[in-house]
């Protein structure tokens, strides 16, 4: 489903704001039976190494975990993303700023370990936030940042971001890339049952589609919108109760291959947390996306 794609069923809007069933039961509810913990990636196709590497530092697909221990999510909460509960990656920590929620991507599980990416918002009430590559300086000898910018219609909403992408074959150059809400067969091979996010390679190589009348968009190539654009990672809320899974994540095409390099990853996985968060806080009572107070 791309952006243009209407949102007025209320179970559709209802992913923009991430379900307390998505979340970790509250301090209170200790009569829920425990469940086993899910832990297997997707079984969907990817091209390329799975483990992390230097232009791709992430896994292919990993999954984003809380560690619930009876304590509510609150400021400064550690949140972990990795292949497996017992295996973590990397810990991604909640903070709070005056302007709104403040999430940092660290290097190592420790809350103290460098940050390699963080996210904020530049203005209260605004639809711009803001990601700064910490990992990567700039020829100004400052971390690289860059601005995500909310487009919310009376139909769809979207968020856009541009990055510098670069690799062996080609010389650096900025593209523009697009989060589109969706439940297409991308993120249905991460959770048959769950809405997600697909992220579009607007300026990247297209493709030609069937026309629209005479394909259905079931009849589109996988990796592929309906206009032709390559989805370069899929993101989706975990569909099944569980103590500690909130959602599943997964690098696609040349995202997975590592094409785009090492600042694009990192902008990938960011603005996508970023948009977990957002949902988060609306269902807490706090901000959005974008906003201190809430303008997502």
């Amino acid at each position: 489903m791309d952006s243009k794609t209407s949102l007025h069923d209320s179970d559709r809007m209802s992913f923009l704001s991430t379900t307390t069933d998505d979340l970790p039961p509250p301090y209170e509810d200790l009569s829920r039976p425990p469940s086993s913990i899910l832990t297997d990636i997707s079984s969907a196709t990817i091209t390329g190494p799975t483990a992390p590497i230097p232009s791709r530092p992430f896994p292919t697909a990993f999954n984003l975990y809380y560690p619930w221990h009876g304590k509510p999510i609150s400021r400064n909460t550690k949140f972990f993303i990795g292949e497996h509960l017992e295996q973590p990656c990397n810990a991604v920590v909640l903070g709070r700023e005056w302007t709104g929620i403040v999430l940092t991507i660290h290097e190592g599980i420790e809350g103290d370990s460098p940050v390699i990416a963080s996210t904020y918002v530049k203005k209260a009430w605004s639809n711009t936030s803001a990601v700064t590559l910490t990992s990567i300086v700039g020829a100004d000898g400052h971390p690289v940042e860059h601005e995500v910018e909310m487009h919310a219609g009376f139909k769809h909403v979207s968020w856009t971001f541009s990055v510098e992408v670069s690799n062996a074959d080609e010389k650096p150059h900025v593209e523009k890339f697009e989060w589109r809400l969706s439940h297409g067969k991308e993120v249905k091979d991460l959770d048959k049952w769950s809405w997600g996010w697909k992220l579009v390679r607007l300026d990247g190589p297209s493709i030609s589609q069937p026309s629209a009348s005479s394909s259905k968009r079931e009849n589109r190539d996988h990796g592929f919108t309906s206009d032709g654009k390559e989805v370069v990672a899929v993101w989706a809320a975990n569909s099944h109760w569980s103590k500690s899974k909130i959602g599943k994540f997964q690098f696609l095409g040349s995202g997975a291959r590592g094409d785009l390099g090492k600042a694009w990853s990192l902008m990938a996985v960011a603005t996508v947390l970023k948009l977990w968060q957002g949902g988060l806080s609306r269902s807490s009572g706090g901000g959005g996306f974008a906003a201190g107070g809430g303008s997502a």
